[in-house]
């Protein structure tokens, strides 16, 4: 079959669409999947769930912030509160509803208090 004078294999549109789509469904069941691994403290496996989730969500979804927003728990858990940061100004990106986003600004407040408390003890062993 020919579009745009070239086989549909062959076509940019197909070959994205087709490799590249996004699906919310898709999305949800991953999310839901890293929840259980959360629940079962497998975080690795969480963690690698999200991912997926976000890889799987539209652009500009509640289903991305969401997928953003539980990674970010999973960051601020291992002590990674840079990366925390990231996904959690990730999410709150998004359209979320407000209790998420209430939950998001503690997290966020929580990363940058213990990011001051590093950077004081690092200070202080400088110092000895």
């Amino acid at each position: 079959m020919m579009e745009n004078g070239l086989p549909r294999s062959l076509n940019p549109n197909y070959i994205y669409s087709s490799w590249c789509e996004k699906s919310a469904s898709k999305a949800i069941r991953l999310r839901y999947l890293g929840d259980e691994f959360c629940r079962l403290q497998e975080y690795e496996l969480a963690f690698e769930y999200y991912s997926r989730s976000v890889s799987n969500s539209p652009i500009m979804s509640e289903e991305l912030a969401l997928a953003f927003g539980n990674r970010s728990f999973l960051l601020l858990k291992q002590g990674k509160y840079e990366l925390c940061l990231l996904d959690v100004n990730r999410a709150l990106n998004g359209p979320l509803p407000v209790n998420s986003k209430v939950e998001l600004q503690k997290r966020k407040q929580s990363c940058w208090e213990r990011l001051l408390e590093e950077n004081a003890k690092k200070s202080r062993v400088r110092k000895v």
